[in-house]
């Protein structure tokens, strides 16, 4: 899978794509992306939950899993991990840690958000479907990947669910990150 990101010169992430199965896909995304992006309207967002009226709660029928991993990855100074289901799809993901142990720290964050928060499963306005994962207190602590059906999504989030309890933390090394970005 390839992705774009958009960085500052301070190695900050500012965007991250979603996945793209070739390589082509993902440049064509970050040239369109380019473009819309210097005509953008600047909008304000408001910090609530808007989702309540395309959500449902997701129910969690999921059992654990093993051969799941998260792959932590040092790239251009700054640390990111992938939670990778056992056969290598990406699950979920966070990027722009200025520290392995920022990093490491967000991963438990993860874990502990996943054992006492909520999924629930938003419907966009192009009638696409994600998953979404709600902290104890009603942030939103995780966004999944766009899908085509509910179903689709609430497989995700049960995914997650399933693999992040046994998932081994593997580090790639700022030279094998090279290769895969």
């Amino acid at each position: 899978m390839f992705k774009f990101k958009l960085v500052s010169k301070n190695y900050r992430v500012l965007a991250l794509s979603a996945n793209y199965s070739t390589e082509k896909g993902a440049i064509r995304a970050s040239e369109s992306f380019k473009k819309f992006a210097l005509k953008a309207d600047i909008v304000e967002i408001v910090l609530e939950d808007n989702d309540s009226s395309t959500s449902t709660l997701i129910n969690i029928d999921a059992t654990d899993k093993d051969g799941g991993k998260f792959i932590i990855e040092k790239y251009n100074g700054e640390f990111s991990w992938d939670l990778k289901a056992s056969n290598g799809q990406i699950l979920c993901q966070a990027e722009g840690y200025t520290s392995k142990s920022g990093c490491l720290y967000s991963i438990e964050n993860l874990k502990k958000n996943i054992e006492t928060g909520t999924f629930k499963c938003v419907k966009d306005k192009n009638g696409s479907y994600c998953y979404k994962l709600y902290t104890a207190q009603g942030r939103i602590c995780a966004v999944g990947e766009s899908y085509p059906t509910k179903q689709s999504a609430e497989s995700a989030a049960n995914s997650v669910v399933s693999f992040y309890k046994n998932a081994e933390i593997i580090e790639i090394k700022e030279d094998q990150a090279k290769k895969t970005n």
